[in-house]
């Protein structure tokens, strides 16, 4: 008699469950979960017509029903309202995503350790430099300028005079990193 009642149950689950619960909770789970606690509770179960059987079944899955939004809307720790897809955008440029964040980039702990540790390489090794190379350096990378900028920027030099001051910096920071200079 139980499983008779399945699809009429399962149509009636569908129209029930609240959208922001609906990732945890189907219509298919509430029914299922109906029919256990039921066949628990067999002694209470209405005898005779169906449509009381029914609607025990109902009130049963409605109840269930109740303590999956109190589990999941109830407690601020648990609402599902609060949940953060895995693909959101990021709320402002430059900024990883939740997945990348939680190890999803491709990189791992001890990647992003060692890439720390070269930037600090790097970074001392750009303090270092001359004053005029460092200047280039940071025009050219942090500020995106082109060499005709950077030049003029240096007190009027060329362009070409400011690639080959830029070129002579590449080289040092190279030889510093423990590279071979190109």
């Amino acid at each position: 008699m139980l499983k008779r009642c399945r699809a009429y149950l399962k149509r009636r689950a569908r129209g029930l469950i609240p959208v922001a619960i609906q990732g945890k909770v189907g219509a298919s789970d509430l029914v299922q979960e109906a029919l256990v606690d039921a066949t628990r509770r067999i002694e209470e179960m209405p005898a005779g017509r169906s449509d009381e059987l029914r609607a025990w079944l109902y009130r049963i899955m409605v109840l269930n029903l109740a303590e999956q939004k109190r589990r999941f809307l109830g407690t601020a720790r648990a609402d599902v309202r609060r949940e953060v897809r895995l693909e959101a955008t990021p709320p402002r440029p430059g900024l990883a995503t939740l997945r990348d964040r939680l190890g999803g980039g491709g990189e791992s702990p001890s990647d992003r350790a060692m890439g720390r540790e070269d930037e600090g390489r790097l970074a001392d090794a750009i303090a270092a430099l001359p004053e005029v190379e460092r200047r280039v350096v940071v025009l050219r990378y942090w500020e995106r300028l082109e060499y005709a900028e950077i030049g003029r920027r240096l007190g009027g030099r060329s362009a070409d005079a400011a690639r080959m001051l830029h070129a002579r910096a590449c080289k040092r920071l190279f030889r510093e990193m423990g590279g071979e200079a190109p």
